[in-house]
């Protein structure tokens, strides 16, 4: 970490320190002997009035008193205000540096003391070039060999120096913010919905297999019931003059466990199948996260895309407005036909009617960017821009298909399956095996008017004899299932490879079509320079000019499409290959 940051973080732990140390020194030291020195019983005088010390110090000794009589609640007390406050800390936003108000902020330069104030300026100088050339930059106001004036109150002015320069840079603030590729990506990532719920149901597949861990555990119950009837439930007769009535009301309750010793592998079982299902829910999030980071870099380039387009209309909207001064001029000298000035004014015509067209389609696709990140559409836009520069070549991408398909999501996704077909084959087994529990535990009732409570243990033995018409056909069910998990494999890997081979061929050919595009870009604007000068020397027409700057426009678009293509296709290739 550098800069401010570093500058900052240098600082913290030891002011945080001693302001801590100092503290812990008032709180221990000066507050005891200032409620010694001011908290004190009042002489007695003639006449007693009101002193708000007297009232303070008569709650206070309340106050301890009851605490010394409750010491546990007491600690108990704090202890809950310590919890609660932690808790309230943990919901509060947090943030080691608060964001500036301010759209705004100061550049400063230090040099080497002697420094002539020659080589401070040329170094100033550079260093302004790189920051106005930055679209985040409004303006740079520079001082060099001298500071700014106070431009807030918690700014000082630095000492003038030869070897001493400042910026004052004002941005376009936060409400626009200029997104890299990597940060419409993080974006994305932290707020796109198919993320929320893909975490959402790694999550409940943890919980699952938390819940299958507890079958290990004795599963206890408690019941109770009572009875109370207006007559009694049991009546004996002795004699013709003696009858005995019980049972008119009692209570009953037991509270019991009952561990499974063997139940055929399901318990095991089911929780291997449980770690199988987190593991391809961890997978399913890793392939929701490559496909919304394709998404994104689709949608990226085709912003990148249009601003380009838009660029070039914008360069020969100003060419041909520079030409229509000429041919004006021409037509009222009566050098050229009128006919050479509405072909000029037909050529506008349809340069602005693109011009509309992807300004719509620039605003549509920030609008699909922004939503897809999790952004306002008014607070977006791409810090991108294309140079006609040839992208690095895909060499040095290439992995062997066979060596990368064990690291691709797909392939683990099918082994998971795999597994996942042969646990449920062992548990359909299991569920026809006999289950072995034990289990105990402490009964109560009063039936007949008397308390009688009593220990008691038991074992059990389940063998199902029925069970095993249907449940072979099951079992024989979830066999034939894993084969066919097998089967997927074996045919899905053998895709895989297939489909890595072709987009590898898939981004060898977009980078072709990019030194192609360069190529057109170099041939499309000597023509438009040649029939500039052979339209100025009278030996061409304007249908051959114009051509020449709709050759160069489509050379143009053409190249920043097949830029944006082969680096989609680079994400693409990386993700099919495992990376």
């Amino acid at each position: 970490m550098t800069g401010m940051f570093h500058d900052f973080l240098l600082s913290f732990p030891w002011s945080i320190t001693l302001i801590l140390g100092i503290s812990l020194l008032v709180a221990s030291l000066l507050v005891p002997f200032m409620q010694f020195w001011f908290i004190r019983k009042p002489l007695q005088t003639g006449g007693k009035g009101f002193s708000f010390l007297d009232i303070l110090q008569k709650y206070y000794n309340k106050l301890l008193d009851v605490c010394f009589k409750h010491p546990y609640y007491t600690v108990i007390t704090g202890l809950t205000f310590i919890f609660v406050g932690i808790i309230l800390m943990g919901k509060l936003p947090q943030n080691l540096m608060p964001t500036a108000d301010r759209n705004q902020f100061a550049v400063e330069i230090y040099l080497p003391t002697g420094t002539a104030i020659e080589k401070t300026s040329a170094i100033a100088d550079t260093l302004e070039n790189i920051l106005r050339a930055d679209d985040r930059i409004v303006s740079v106001t520079s001082f060099t060999g001298c500071a700014s004036p106070r431009f807030h109150t918690a700014y000082a002015p630095q000492i003038a120096g030869p070897n001493y320069a400042q910026f004052i840079v004002n941005t376009k603030g936060n409400k626009e913010h200029v997104y890299s590729l990597d940060e419409c990506i993080e974006a994305a990532l932290d707020n796109n919905v198919r993320m929320k719920n893909a975490q959402n149901n790694l999550r409940m597949a943890e919980h699952s297999k938390q819940e299958a861990f507890s079958k290990y555990f004795p599963t206890v119950s408690a019941m109770g019931s009572g009875f109370l009837a207006d007559k009694s439930l049991v009546r004996m007769g002795l004699s013709p003059e003696m009858q005995m009535t019980f049972m008119k009301n009692g209570l009953v309750g037991d509270v019991s466990a009952t561990l499974p010793l063997f139940t055929g592998g399901q318990i095991i079982n089911g929780n291997k199948l449980a770690k199988v299902n987190v593991e391809v829910n961890r997978l399913q999030q890793r392939q929701s996260q490559n496909e919304v980071t394709l998404t994104v870099e689709n949608y990226f380039w085709q912003v990148v895309m249009l601003k380009e387009k838009l660029q070039t209309i914008s360069t020969l909207d100003k060419q041909l407005t520079q030409l229509l001064q000429d041919v004006e001029t021409s037509v009222q000298a009566g050098v050229t036909t009128r006919n050479d000035l509405l072909q000029v004014q037909l050529r506008q015509n349809e340069i602005q009617s693109k011009r509309i067209q992807a300004e719509n389609m620039l605003s549509l696709s920030r609008s699909m960017l922004a939503q897809y990140i999790g952004h306002p559409a008014d607070s977006i836009e791409v810090a991108a821009t294309l140079k006609d520069t040839l992208p690095q070549g895909p060499e040095g991408l290439y992995t062997p298909p066979e060596a990368a398909l064990a690291t691709t999501n797909e392939y683990n996704l099918l082994q998971q399956n795999v597994k996942a077909s042969s646990l449920q084959h062992k548990m359909a087994i299991g569920k026809n095996l006999l289950t072995i529990a034990i289990g105990g535990g402490y009964a109560y009732e009063n039936l007949l008017g008397k308390d009688h409570t009593f220990w008691l243990g038991f074992a059990t033995v389940s063998v199902p004899i029925s069970g095993w018409w249907g449940g072979s056909h099951d079992i024989q069910r979830q066999k034939l299932q894993l084969r066919n998990a097998e089967n997927q494999l074996a045919d899905q890997s053998q895709l895989l490879v297939i489909r890595m081979k072709h987009t590898w061929d898939d981004l060898n050919d977009a980078y072709k079509q990019v030194k192609i595009a360069l190529l057109s870009i170099e041939q499309a604007k000597e023509n438009l320079r040649l029939n500039t000068d052979y339209y100025a020397a009278g030996t061409c027409t304007m249908s051959d000019l114009l051509d020449a700057q709709s050759l160069y426009q489509q050379s143009r678009d053409k190249y920043v499409e097949t830029y944006a293509q082969y680096e989609v296709k680079k994400r693409e290739y990386l993700q099919v290959t495992g990376r």
